[in-house]
């Protein structure tokens, strides 16, 4: 539903026009994160965690959701280098328009687009891992024993009727 305001803001990126890529950076991420789970980006309350994933590290997420979520009560025209999205979408941080902070708005989209994924494979990787956990639980030494041995008798039983 993004696509297009996604290839739009990366166009702006691209031609250096940070003034229009980083809002749209920061509103599109804040939009993805709330359809997936409910609460936008800047809500403090949203889990990120995703189970067995890197890009699901919860920690690292929350930080970055303090920051985007920083209360800024003053207007501001000195360079702002971290992506406070109340800042530049309510017009109190003005100088915000480099390209350093560009790139941390654009790395956010890519980490986001890694975490949806996640997201939306974690069910699946979960059974697989189950179905793993499964089939080596059944291959125990006991019954590796068991295995190896039924499989001399079968030897010796297949020697024996060969001979008579």
């Amino acid at each position: 539903m993004r696509k297009e305001l996604l290839t739009k803001a990366y166009v702006d990126y691209q031609d250096r026009r940070f003034y229009s890529s980083i809002p749209l950076f920061l509103m599109l991420s804040d939009g993805i994160v709330s359809d997936l789970k409910g609460t936008g980006l800047a809500a403090g309350k949203t889990d990120y965690d995703v189970w067995d994933s890197i890009s699901g590290l919860d920690s690292g997420m929350k930080k970055v959701a303090q920051i985007y979520n920083s209360m800024r009560t003053k207007t501001n025209d000195e360079p702002i280098y971290l992506p406070y999205r109340n800042g530049i979408l309510h017009g109190r941080d003005l100088n915000y328009d480099n390209d350093l902070l560009a790139t941390k708005c654009l790395a956010l989209v890519w980490y986001l687009h890694d975490w949806i994924r996640q997201v939306e494979d974690e069910a699946y990787r979960k059974d697989k891992f189950d179905q793993a956990r499964i089939k080596s639980e059944e291959l125990t030494m006991g019954s590796l024993i068991k295995k190896v041995t039924d499989h001399r008798f079968k030897m010796n039983d297949d020697k024996n009727l060969t001979k008579k």
